[in-house]
């Protein structure tokens, strides 16, 4: 290195010296351009909800959200065990003012091992009100599945 810079000065020995050590860093970039990593955010970023972003909407109705829907599937398992003279079970939610009832119509019935039920539901979110029917299961342990729910038909 001294003979290079008695030869070609120091100042051209110094850009050689940088050009090495940027053509270095350029070769470790591109060998590691392959990996990545990820890093968590702190809690504060993502927390806002968008516009372009909705949240889930309940099985039971595009009206009701999931926070709806955890009250109504309380009263809906309860629906699908209760014998026929059982009054309608009723369901709210206090911080979205929604709510409805449930009735079991018919006779109990086993689909693929869970204990299922047709129902006939109410649903009033602000100032609508709508009846729907549907089938509702309800597995071993506990949880709710609903099908087949539409406008309510009538007898």
């Amino acid at each position: 290195m001294i003979r290079f810079k008695r030869e070609y000065g120091e100042r051209f020995a110094r850009r050689v010296e940088l050009g090495g050590v940027m053509a270095a860093f350029a070769v470790s970039a591109i060998g590691l351009s392959g990996c990545s990593f990820s890093m968590s955010l702190p809690s504060f970023i993502g927390d806002d909800e968008t516009g372009t972003i909705k949240p889930r909407h309940s099985p039971l109705s595009d009206q009701l959200d999931l926070a709806d829907w955890r009250f109504a599937e309380q009263a809906l398992a309860r629906t699908l065990t209760a014998v026929d003279s059982q009054p309608p079970f009723v369901w709210s939610n206090p911080d979205t003012g929604h709510g409805g009832l449930f009735q079991s119509v018919g006779l109990a019935f086993s689909r693929d091992g869970q204990k299922c039920r047709a129902f006939v539901a109410g649903v009033s979110v602000d100032a609508a009100k709508s009846i729907l029917q549907g089938v509702g299961c309800l597995d071993n342990k506990g949880e709710v599945a609903i099908d087949g729910v539409k406008p309510w038909q009538g007898l």
